[in-house]
């Protein structure tokens, strides 16, 4: 395919002809050939803009971020620390959390690269002001990438037949908002109604195919297999036990007919031994 294409290259100029680094493609599809892992200089760093789903203080700079996203979303690129800090108190969860707290993630979360700032000059009114350095604050490029995984992972759907958590979740956050929604644009109001109703309907869907799961009959072999085991295993110890008696029993027969060359005794735990006579 590769010497086809190049080919038609040849009669005409305007096709982008294969380059040599980019011919390894057609070598997998046609030979199934291995290539080599190709190490660069960012397969080897480490990604400093994904500690922050992992530190401490993993739940404040997750909401910081978040709140980031949102606004992203709504195309507002610039946050000011007291609009991040008022998001944050919105939620009960966060009714302590401090201003000193927000700015101290603020400048964590910029080290880490998840941030980008810039010291805002427009409301400066005075010099002293101009030496606090006032920013604003804005999401880098990985960080809504990476907002965009986590949000893809967190809504998952689990394969087969079950109950998602992260649905119930979601159901519930959207239930919470009615109130807020009295308030809210024609449009939105459109949308936030159109996902709880989906999610609904997606609810009730996995729970009927739950249910069918359970009465499936892969569900019912399962249950004889079990009950199976857990009869063979009591099975197994009565015969031990009763095996054990009939012995203890047999040898005191035999003693008493003279078989026997010993006697049955009992040790200070009253656990019960025979004991051989010397001949």
């Amino acid at each position: 395919m590769e010497s086809n294409w190049n080919q038609a290259v040849e009669a005409d100029s305007d096709i982008p002809q294969i380059s040599e680094s980019g011919s390894w493609f057609w070598r997998i599809m046609n030979k199934g050939e291995h290539v080599a892992l190709q190490v660069s200089d960012k397969l080897l760093k480490p990604l400093t803009e994904a500690k922050y789903l992992n530190a401490d203080n993993v739940s404040r700079y997750r909401c910081i971020m978040r709140i980031f996203f949102e606004n992203y979303e709504k195309l507002k690129y610039w946050l000011y620390l007291e609009e991040v800090y008022e998001e944050m108190l919105k939620d009960p969860f966060w009714s302590e959390y401090k201003i000193e707290q927000c700015q101290q993630d603020l400048t964590m979360l910029t080290e880490w690269k998840n941030l980008n700032t810039i010291q805002d000059t427009r409301r400066v009114s005075s010099i002293e002001e101009f030496k606090n350095k006032k920013y604003r604050y804005q999401m880098s490029e990985y960080s809504v990438e990476i907002e965009r995984l986590v949000i893809r992972l967190e809504n998952l759907f689990i394969e087969g037949a079950s109950l998602e958590p992260t649905l119930l979740e979601r159901i519930r956050r959207n239930m919470e908002r009615f109130p807020e929604m009295a308030g809210k644009d024609k449009n939105e109001v459109y949308t936030w109604w159109t996902d709880l109703n989906n999610d609904f309907m997606r609810l009730n869907q996995n729970y009927q195919d739950y249910m069918r799961e359970l009465n499936s009959v892969k569900a019912e072999q399962m249950m004889k297999t079990q009950e199976s085991h857990t009869a063979k295993t009591k099975r197994s110890r009565t015969s031990g036990s009763t095996g054990t008696v009939k012995t203890y029993r047999l040898r005191e027969d035999q003693e008493q007919a003279g078989l026997l060359h010993g006697t049955f005794e009992r040790d200070s735990a009253g656990k019960r031994s025979f004991r051989k006579k010397k001949r």
